[in-house]
């Protein structure tokens, strides 16, 4: 980080210098006097802005306008990209947007840089986390940016196309299918082993019957789950608040993940769970938990051990899940983002965002990780005891 006294304001990654106001209005003032270059900007399909050298804010279209609800620009004026949309990094650092460490993995960031760099246009495409409601606080652009010479200095255009329902849609399709695929095969798994080997397991046969009839049940809760997800986003979910054993919510869903394509050759071990009752919405809980302990078991290499555990904090339950991973630190900045995913490919990365909107939005909780050597990778679940219905 930068933190020489001489070399202006602090920063992880990008400049944080600034144009004055009267740098802002004269550039915005020699700007609109090109009358191409308005017809231009304002002819874009996209919400679109004209941004200085300093990534600052010097011209906006009508469709941007429009997007934001805003009269005038006045109040856009100087302001850097993610300081617009709310970006919840855009505040971190003194220097404002693009100065944060998570502004290192920033699409729309690189985008900005890359053009004013090599004076050509850039395209990238961007998850940014809002403060704001609308779609879970997640918003994905496609940012293209146009280097541009005019009198005032060097200047970028900056169109923003919104692909968030294109890519929630991705998203939701390819998960629901995993999902419901993924339960099938472990109810498919102990079908053939008791089919197969019925006197091998016929001292434990009234558990595998169990365990066969709770996936039976998960298997609806996966296909109900896609639509709670959407409603979610939507701010349209009620949660249906009943009471439940913090014991036997584990037990469930870690006997349905021991049995689960993630779960060959590597265990999950229940350590300390209170034998206490919680008031919550328990499908949304089991869900969160079992997003969690599935990416735990995807991220553990053959012999690994995955470890699952509860206490009582005050007036909270806190889970924990713990494997012996860790994960890179440009996905750590990225992991409750909507889209991203470890994993790549089209359609894949829901999990953790959803855990950290269901958990904080609607069971009134925190999530939380920390991922480092040697003690692997933790994500902490705090939720109340005690969820209000209000």
């Amino acid at each position: 980080m930068n933190s020489d006294a001489n070399a202006g304001p602090k920063t992880h990654f990008a400049p944080a210098e600034r144009a004055s106001s009267e740098e802002i209005r004269f550039q915005n003032r020699e700007f609109s006097k090109d009358a191409a270059s308005v017809g231009i900007l304002e002819a874009m399909p996209d919400p679109a802005m004209v941004i200085n050298d300093k990534r600052q804010i010097v011209a906006v279209n009508s469709l941007l306008l429009q997007a934001l609800g805003a009269a005038s620009a006045g109040d856009i004026l100087g302001l850097r990209p993610g300081e617009l949309v709310g970006c919840i990094h855009s505040n971190e650092m003194p220097g404002g947007c693009g100065t944060a460490h998570a502004c290192q993995v920033c699409g729309a960031l690189q985008a900005i840089l890359g053009c004013f760099r090599d004076q050509r246009d850039h395209s990238e495409e961007c998850r940014i986390s809002t403060r704001h409601d609308k779609d879970g606080g997640a918003l994905d652009v496609l940012v293209h940016t146009r280097w541009i010479s005019l009198p005032s200095g060097e200047h970028a255009v900056v169109d923003l196309r919104d692909i968030s329902d294109e890519k929630r849609r991705r998203v939701l399709e390819k998960v629901f299918f995993h999902d419901v695929v993924n339960t099938a095969s472990g109810i498919r798994a102990i079908a053939e082993l008791m089919c197969d080997h019925p006197n091998a397991i016929e001292k434990d046969r009234s558990r595998y019957e169990r365990d066969l009839y709770r996936m039976a049940d998960q298997m609806i809760e996966e296909i109900v789950a896609q639509r709670e997800l959407l409603a979610a986003e939507q701010s349209e979910l009620k949660p249906t608040i009943t009471q439940a054993k913090v014991s036997e919510i584990v037990e469930d869903i870690v006997g349905w993940y021991r049995h689960s394509r993630e779960a060959k050759g590597k265990t999950i071990t229940i350590q300390d769970v209170p034998d206490c009752a919680i008031s919550t919405d328990a499908m949304l809980l089991r869900r969160c938990l079992g997003n969690v302990i599935k990416n735990a078991l995807e991220a553990t290499e053959e012999g690994g051990d995955v470890r699952v555990g509860a206490a009582v904090a005050d007036s909270n339950i806190v889970f924990n899940i713990t494997n012996p991973g860790v994960m890179p630190d440009q996905v750590q900045q990225q992991i409750f983002k909507r889209s991203f995913s470890t994993k790549g490919g089209a359609g894949r990365g829901i999990g953790t965002y959803s855990v950290k909107l269901f958990i904080e939005r609607y069971l009134k909780g925190t999530v939380d990780f920390t991922s480092g050597e040697p003690e692997g990778t933790t994500f902490t679940l705090v939720v109340p005891s005690n969820l209000s219905s209000e």
